[in-house]
């Protein structure tokens, strides 16, 4: 399931973000010790050859100055993996939490 949620201040200039994403648990065929097969694939049927389900929570803020000259900075801020999911054997791309942080300049 996703949750996604977002809140816009036009007078403040703020812009938040939330997101928040349940992955149930899955089969993995490397963890598959016993091996039946079908159709040429491992198929998990005990509880070890199952990867745990996970949480992954996105949270961001941009914040918006400008100045007399219709000059605008934006900042932005914001943590993916907030609950620092990880499984490196079964989901190496899930690198754990990371912060993010930028400035953008516009004319």
């Amino acid at each position: 399931g996703t949750i996604r949620l977002s809140l816009e201040e036009k007078n403040l200039g703020i812009f938040t973000s939330f997101l928040s994403q349940y992955i149930g648990r899955f089969g993995d065929e490397g963890l598959d010790l016993n091996g039946p097969v079908y159709n040429n694939r491992k198929v998990p049927d005990l509880d070890s050859e199952f990867v745990p389900g996970y949480t992954i929570v996105n949270i961001g803020c941009t914040k918006e100055f400008t100045n007399l000259w219709s000059v605008a900075v934006l900042c932005t801020i914001g943590v993916n993996n907030l609950l620092n999911a990880m499984n490196l054997r079964s989901l190496p791309n899930l690198l754990g939490r990371q912060f993010s942080f930028s400035i953008q300049y516009k004319v």
